[in-house]
């Protein structure tokens, strides 16, 4: 039993030995081809502008925590006085979406008043004058020219208090 065990110790590595092969040739060759290619050019990197800091100065410039729009605002109270919308009137079909999906197409006169045709967001078409109402704040037109609508929305500021707010449609370009 022991000869078979020195046998095997002595076999097995020279078993192993016989398979190993000694061909790197196929390596080299590849090494080779790769360093034979065109390096190509690598782009240099892009100037950065280094940061400039900039000064508030507080004696010429408006406070940047006030809008830059003039706002009437006045309170919500129960009194019944002052600005707020009017709840009790009858909503108007186009004041069902935002304004931001309400499309002005254009413009017409009859009767030499000023219409402007609208398209609402799902795809019908309205044809609205001033004094009409859009979008979901209370918006109501205060003019129509050939190619923009101005209206005043009404909004609550979130501290008791309703703002007007001057908005507008154009016909896009």
């Amino acid at each position: 039993m022991r000869r078979l065990w020195l046998g095997l110790v002595v076999l097995l590595p020279l078993l192993l030995v016989g398979c190993a092969s000694d061909s790197t040739a196929d390596l080299v060759s590849y090494v080779d081809e790769i360093k034979s290619r065109y390096p190509g050019v690598v782009e240099p990197l892009p100037e950065f502008i280094p940061y400039e800091p900039f000064v508030y100065v507080v004696a010429d410039r408006r406070d940047p925590f006030q809008s830059f729009i003039r706002q009437r605002t006045t309170d919500i109270g129960d009194d019944g006085e002052g600005l707020r919308p009017d709840f009790d009137r009858a909503r108007e079909p186009l004041e069902e979406f935002h304004l931001d999906g309400i499309r002005l197409l254009g413009s017409m006169q009859r009767a030499g008043e000023q219409w402007a045709v609208v398209r609402d967001p799902a795809g019908d078409v309205h044809r609205v004058r001033e004094g009409n109402y859009l979008g979901r704040n209370h918006g109501r037109i205060v003019r129509v020219e050939q190619r923009r609508i101005d209206l005043i929305e009404i909004v609550s500021d979130g501290r008791g208090q309703w703002v007007e707010r001057p908005m507008h449609l154009v016909v896009p370009e």
